[in-house]
């Protein structure tokens, strides 16, 4: 179909108009085709229409009942549009098939599924739950460092900020080069009141990636309680300028606790 490999295409550029275009006129030729409406959905999703990704995934009857997938995206689409109750019955649906995936599939998916319910799990905001299904995910896949930031992630949600650093070094010393590995055990570090291994790790951060404003935002809080004020307004007003439109700056700057006493050391 000459109008999805068009409509992909213009996707990669991001020129989403021209590929809802170009995919509804494949769908007209092909109604029924499900790689089709679920490509359709996730770009409606990308647009802001979740009522129509919601439509695209109902059509997809190949899909309806026994892929964990579709009602995971479902419960997502429900969730944006602040219907969190068709949410929650859409991720209690992808649990209960994605149990069955494990059950009749035996090891064979058994990372990629456990990953997938955690996921949902994670959603429905049951974290211990979610650590479980990670913690499985890593013992048949142990390789896959993704495991160990989603688990590290969900121990900090928890306010287990031991058990997320000891998993974040892990990523960390196999993935020395990826600067949020050091933001997240920077910040489980600066919960447990080590604002020097906080700071340390900011600073680390910031050198691999110097572009993102909540690696400035969090060391201007962990300069704060280390009492380096100068620094820490200066990072607080960086990641300011990064966040928000000029017009908006000179308004922000000002607003935010506890920053507002920045103003008075730079005059």
């Amino acid at each position: 179909n000459l109008y999805f490999k068009r409509g992909n295409a213009s996707e990669y550029l991001n020129n989403h108009k021209d590929a809802l275009k170009d995919f509804n006129e494949a769908i007209k030729i092909d109604p029924k085709n499900s790689e089709l409406l679920n490509a359709r959905a996730y770009l409606k999703s990308n647009l802001g229409d979740y009522q129509g990704a919601i439509k695209d995934l109902r059509k997809d009857m190949s899909l309806f009942g026994i892929d964990p997938w579709y009602w995971y995206q479902r419960g997502i689409y429900h969730e944006k549009l602040g219907d969190s109750k068709s949410a929650k019955k859409d991720f209690y649906r992808a649990i209960f098939v994605a149990n069955a995936f494990i059950f009749f599939t035996g090891e064979e998916y058994s990372d990629f599924l456990y990953q997938f319910r955690a996921d949902i799990k994670y959603e429905l905001k049951d974290f211990e739950g979610a650590i479980e299904d990670i913690k499985k995910a890593i013992y048949f896949n142990p390789q896959d460092t993704s495991n160990y930031f989603v688990i590290s992630n969900y121990q900090y949600e928890l306010g287990d900020y031991r058990e997320a650093i000891q998993n974040i070094n892990k990523v960390i010393n196999l993935l020395p080069n990826k600067s949020f590995g050091f933001f997240i055990r920077g910040n489980s570090f600066y919960k447990l009141k080590d604002f020097f291994a906080a700071k340390e790790d900011f600073d680390k951060a910031i050198e691999i990636n110097g572009k993102d404003a909540k690696y400035f935002r969090s060391r201007a809080y962990a300069n704060y309680a280390l009492k380096e004020l100068k620094n820490s307004c200066a990072d607080y007003e960086k990641s300011i300028k990064m966040s928000y439109r000029p017009a908006e700056f000179a308004i922000t700057k000002i607003s935010q606790q506890p920053f507002i006493w920045c103003e008075n050391i730079f005059k």
